[in-house]
Formats: structure tokens, C-alpha cells, sequence
């Protein structure tokens, strides 16, 4: 085998392992702006829960102020 043809099997070699990694990248990519959107909704439905948490609370705070009065008789 010629120098010039192990040149020419590296740079081949070269070039598939370039692919192979510039898919893996892409690959990795699309995962991370998968992963991104998925954050941000579950962010989003956090808040919302967070929120509705908020109101329960303040609905039994209210409730309770409203069992411990005493009735007008008292």
C-alpha cells in the first residue's frame, strides 16, 4: 500500500468519524431543546399548582377562622 493510499484511508476514516459525530450532535441537540420544552412546562405547571395551593390555604385559613368563632349565644 502507497502512502497516498494510506492518506486517502485515514481521511476516509477521517470523514466517517466526522459524520459519526456531527450526527451524535445534532442527536444531542434535538434531546436538549426536548428537554428544554419539558422544563419549561413543567415550570409552568408548578406555578400553577403552586398558585392553586395558595388558594386552598387561604380557603381553609378562612374556614377554620370561621369554626373557631363562637356561636352568638355565647
Amino acid at each position: 500500500m502507497s502512502k497516498s493510499d494510506r492518506e486517502a484511508e485515514v481521511f476516509a476514516r477521517l470523514q466517517e468519524k466526522l459524520a459519526f459525530l456531527e450526527d451524535n450532535v445534532e442527536q444531542l441537540n434535538d434531546a436538549l431543546a426536548s428537554q428544554q420544552r419539558e422544563l419549561i412546562e413543567m415550570r409552568n405547571v408548578n406555578e400553577l399548582l403552586k398558585e392553586k395551593y395558595r388558594q386552598i390555604s387561604a380557603l381553609q385559613s378562612e374556614a377554620e377562622a370561621v369554626l373557631d368563632e363562637k356561636p352568638p349565644h355565647y
